[in-house]
């Protein structure tokens, strides 16, 4: 397997798992106010079909609203870390998103 491609982010930039398998990726680099639309967008749209990609590997797995959830509390750490400013829009974007996953899966559930 190529050293790209073990790096490769699922959702961001040109090598991403995404620009790969899907054509299109969310741009730029790290997470702020513009760019956690796309991220949020892309873990509900692979909530939705069932599955998403491995980070590293590209690999196919299960999207479970567990991972979803993970993933989009990971969203908060990387704005934290590349954008602090754009935090509390973030922060907003990503807990609606939440509490949209945890009524899906409640609903589903039942």
């Amino acid at each position: 397997m190529d050293a790209e491609l073990l790096m490769a982010n699922v959702y961001q930039g040109p090598n991403s798992c995404y620009a790969r398998y899907e054509g299109n990726y969310a741009p730029g680099r790290g997470v702020n106010a513009f760019t956690v639309r796309f991220f949020v967008g892309y873990i509900l749209r692979d909530l939705k079909r069932g599955w998403t990609y491995e980070r590293g590997t590209c690999r196919r797995i299960r999207m479970t609203p567990k991972l979803a959830v993970k993933r989009l509390r990971y969203l908060i750490t990387l704005a934290r870390k590349y954008a602090p400013a754009h935090l509390p829009a973030v922060k907003r974007e990503v807990m609606r998103a939440i509490k949209y996953v945890q009524r899906t899966a409640r609903a589903v559930a039942v």
